[in-house]
């Protein structure tokens, strides 16, 4: 029998929905039910049965025990209150011993989902405070009639009265607390706190600021400063339609020093909330959990992990539909890995001018190492070298007083559509999110070395006349590359983002043999002196969540000369995930 467990063991019958989350769906009483075991604090495990087909409330129990037959026969009472409590009849021989079968089969593959997921790093214990203190704010608007009159607004603060927390939603994203939704009952009446911008958990310093971040109940306006000045106009003007005040003729002036009461506002904040005890690791710096989302009640926490191993390096790789073409050397597999680093999950409430755009702003949110690998075409694999010798003694309209020595020449447009390989770094400077219009914009800047495969056809010069002698050599130019960045990404719901990207690069030829130019946008036979080039590059990226495993991308892009737009290349792509150290795709 004990076999017979183990192999059922080895068939889960559900996908697990965490590390420290199982659910299974079974067949009793001719009824459909799920039931559900959570590992909490303490050892305890959380055990929830429902009615797989009815959006019910359903029955738990919480349990500490690692004994087969302890497990099982909990279960089994768990199952017996559920049908009683929801009047659902079944022989009690038939339903104790099934119960008692699958209650088995239930910690079994519990287990074995445990163990699966036993080498991820925990992050640390995310606990809900069982009650929150919470500040109503008055705000009065101080009528002064004077030369000229003026409205002044003054701000009350009622004393603080605690509350019991009914509920808390929370995302976790990226070393952020995205969003939140705390649930409180206050006077019979249950309102909903949220926040105007994301809470950084990855640092010490994010938990220190947590006593100073506010979150606003929904139906309350944010505090006063951050209401734009056209809000606060018609605020004024509706006190002076209320309370009949004439401007201009003083009809029926107040007093000076007259209160008008405005409107009231609720807030929490998020140190009395919630608590994060962050766990320490040997090199660990960075304590944010993976991205997920949890539900909690007040006084209930959470273990929360890091990200598995086999799943820290993502590489998305690109096929070109136009570098399918013999003549088009776009990249016709392109793979990027890169990796975000964040070193300044901190951000600021935007001021009230700025805040109908951008609830909040940061800097230097993260630092993002990223690697490019392009496997070209067969036919243009190597960018083929022009010969300045040909031009030297056949000038044409060209300038030849600032010709050099050197024999050969390229152009930054051409090293970086034919690069194969390319690495560095970017860094973000600024950064502005909206949840409300569901947009982020980041301003970044990076640097990066590329590496570009060059033939160059062999040539002699007798008497000022250019032989090719039938030779050729391949080598590698190594170039230098500079970039500020704007990006805008716009996530209208979590299965489809889509980012709108401009890059202006700076590209230097590493290589004391070869001479960069550049071409009149007049006459393409002209040949301008440059000894670095500035190319435009714009991007549209459309990204589609397939599962929780795998992303499909789709990307336009398009790479000018900056003085001269008409040479130019476009890629068309197609692309997917995977990652890189195991794992499904």
């Amino acid at each position: 029998m004990t076999k017979l467990f183990l192999l059922c063991a080895a068939f889960l019958a559900s996908v697990s929905l965490s590390a420290q989350t199982y659910s299974q769906t079974f067949n009793l009483c001719d009824k459909t039910y799920t039931a559900t075991c959570e590992q909490l604090i303490g050892g305890k495990v959380k055990i929830t049965v429902v009615d797989a087909n009815k959006d019910s409330a359903g029955t738990s129990i919480n349990i500490v025990t690692t004994d087969l037959e302890q497990f099982a026969k909990s279960f089994k009472g768990l199952f017996a209150t559920f049908n009683t409590a929801n009047n659902i009849t079944c022989p009690v021989h038939d339903a104790d011993t099934s119960a008692l079968v699958f209650g088995r089969q239930l910690f079994l593959n519990f287990q074995a989902s445990m163990t699966k997921d036993s080498t991820v790093p925990v992050a640390g214990v995310f606990k809900i405070k069982d009650s929150v203190a919470v500040q109503a704010r008055m705000r009065y608007f101080f009528y002064n009639i004077g030369q000229p009159k003026t409205l002044v607004e003054r701000e009350v603060k009622h004393d603080f009265k605690r509350y019991k927390i009914d509920k808390v939603n929370v995302e976790f994203n990226n070393g952020f607390m995205e969003n939140i939704k705390a649930y409180i009952t206050v006077d019979s009446q249950q309102l909903i706190f949220t926040n105007a911008y994301p809470f950084g958990i990855s640092s010490v310093s994010n938990f220190k600021s947590y006593n100073g971040i506010e979150l606003y109940e929904m139906n309350s306006r944010v505090y006063m400063r951050h209401i734009h000045k056209s809000t606060m106009r018609a605020a004024i003007k509706d006190l002076e339609d209320t309370y009949k005040i004439d401007s201009m003729q003083k009809k029926q002036p107040l007093q000076r020093g007259t209160l008008l009461k405005g409107d009231s506002s609720f807030a929490i904040k998020l140190g009395d909330l919630v608590d994060y005890d962050y766990a320490l690791g040997v090199d660990r710096r960075d304590y944010s959990p993976k991205n997920d989302t949890l539900t909690l009640k007040g006084s209930e926490a959470r273990i929360l992990h890091k990200e598995a191993t086999n799943r820290l390096f993502e590489a998305h790789i690109y096929t070109d539909f136009i570098g399918l073409n013999e003549d088009k050397p776009n990249g016709l597999i392109q793979t990027e890995v890169s990796k975000r680093i964040n070193i300044n999950t901190l951000q600021h409430l935007s001021n009230r001018w700025f805040y109908w755009l951008a609830r909040s702003r940061g800097g230097f949110q993260y630092i993002e190492p990223s690697i490019t690998l392009s496997k070209l075409e067969q036919h243009n694999k190597r960018l083929m070298l022009g010969d300045m010798d040909s031009i030297r003694y056949n000038p044409g309209s060209n300038d030849t007083s600032k010709f050099g020595k050197k024999h050969r020449y390229t152009n930054a447009l051409d090293l970086y559509q034919y690069q194969t390989f390319s690495g560095g770094v970017d860094v973000n400077i600024g950064f502005l999110n909206n949840h409300d219009l569901k947009f982020t914009v980041y301003l970044n800047a990076g640097a990066r070395l590329g590496i570009t495969s060059v033939s160059d056809s062999l040539t002699s010069v007798n008497q000022n006349v250019v032989t090719k002698t039938g030779q050729v050599k391949n080598y590698s130019i190594n170039t230098f590359q500079f970039y500020p960045s704007l990006i805008a990404t716009f996530l209208p719901e979590e299965r489809f983002n889509l980012s709108l990207k401009y890059q202006l690069m700076y590209i230097k030829v590493l290589n004391s043999d070869v001479q960069p130019l550049a071409f009149d946008k007049q006459d393409e036979t002209k040949v301008l002196f440059k000894n670095i080039g500035w190319l435009n590059m714009l991007e549209l990226l459309m990204t589609i969540q397939v599962n929780s495993n795998s992303k499909m991308f789709g990307r336009i892009k398009f790479n000018s000369d900056l003085h001269n737009a008409q040479r130019n290349f476009a890629q068309v792509q197609v692309g997917y995930s995977t990652f890189i150290l195991g794992g499904k795709p």
